[in-house]
This record gives C-alpha cells, sequence and structure tokens, in this order.
C-alpha cells in the first residue's frame, strides 16, 4: 500500500495508543496503533478491538488511547502501579512534545 499510495490518512492523523503487557507491567507508548502493531507484531485490528473493548488483551498486550482517561482505565484494570507507570509516561512525552 505503502509504495503504491504512500502513508495512509489513519497513520498520519494516527492517535496515540499505550500497551500494558499484564505479566510483566510492562508500559510502552505507540504514536499510532499501525506502529504498535508493526513494532509489537500485532495485528492492527486486534489492537482496535482492544482499545474499543471488544478484545480484553491480543498478544499478551492490553492497550487503551494515550489520552486523560488512559490513567483512570488502567488503575480500574491493573491497579496503582500500573497505573502510576503510565501517568509518568504521558507526562514525559507531553513534556518533551512541548518542550520542542
Amino acid at each position: 500500500y505503502k509504495k503504491n499510495f504512500g502513508t495512509s490518512q489513519a497513520e498520519i492523523q494516527g492517535r496515540p495508543v499505550i500497551a500494558v503487557k499484564p505479566e510483566t507491567s510492562e508500559v510502552l507508548w505507540f504514536d499510532s496503533q499501525c506502529e504498535a502493531a508493526r513494532q509489537l507484531g500485532v495485528d492492527q485490528s486486534a489492537i482496535n478491538k482492544v482499545v474499543k473493548g471488544h478484545y480484553n488483551k491480543t498478544s499478551d498486550y492490553w492497550f487503551c488511547y494515550a489520552n486523560k482517561k488512559a490513567v483512570e482505565k488502567t488503575r480500574a484494570k491493573f491497579g496503582d502501579e500500573v497505573a502510576n507507570k503510565v501517568e509518568e509516561l504521558i507526562s514525559e512525552i507531553y513534556k518533551n512534545f512541548f518542550k520542542n
């Protein structure tokens, strides 16, 4: 697709997502579902289904949009330890974003 048409509109305007690996409490930031799918080797449509609540997780990861509700969603699902990691990650990303 990219070879023929370039970057898709959805990818250009992708919404950042957070991935949580419950078994290790690992928290990751991705600029879009497409990026998360590429880097983690996960099907993008499955990530979308997790974000929308249709799936509990995919390939050992849980996903949510990286927005103001992310910390509370994570806290409800995994508790304070993981939610605090999400909060720190979001703060760091946005601090660096506005710094540039």
